[in-house]
């Protein structure tokens, strides 16, 4: 069963007085960002709420963002579909293992994880640096 978002809110306040959209899909939280110093300032100040970051970069390093992401459970059950808006991905996932699908500029990555009963895993998804051609 495809399950997208379903709501947005604007839940989390930080004390720089910026706030962060938190979005559902389902019974998962998640939030994304991470584009500028700021933004990620405000993503390591919440990150424990989380149990999963996914970071996305290419191999020289600079991150990306507007990256497709989906989420399934073992059994195949897709939990989130979300485009991350940052290279900084944070989920609020139960522990257990998971299927990471991502696509950036038509390029797809895949990885399991497995999500720990406490504490942040963390899994970084990378693409080959752009040349000038493209």
């Amino acid at each position: 069963m495809r399950m997208c978002v379903r709501n947005l809110i604007v839940a989390a306040s930080i004390s720089a007085g910026v706030s962060l959209a938190i979005a559902e899909a389902g019974e998962v939280r998640f939030l994304s960002g991470g584009v500028g110093q700021s933004s990620q300032q405000e993503l390591l100040a919440v990150q424990r709420d989380y149990s999963l970051k996914l970071v996305f970069a290419q191999d020289s390093g600079a991150f990306l963002a507007n990256v497709d992401v989906r989420i399934t459970a073992t059994d195949g059950t897709e939990l989130l579909t979300t485009t991350a808006l940052g290279p900084w991905l944070l989920v609020d996932l139960p522990a257990g293992e998971y299927r990471v699908t991502a696509s950036y500029r038509g390029v797809t990555r895949e990885a399991t994880v497995q999500v720990p009963e406490s504490g942040l895993k963390e899994l970084t998804m990378r693409w080959q640096s752009a040349t000038a051609d493209d």
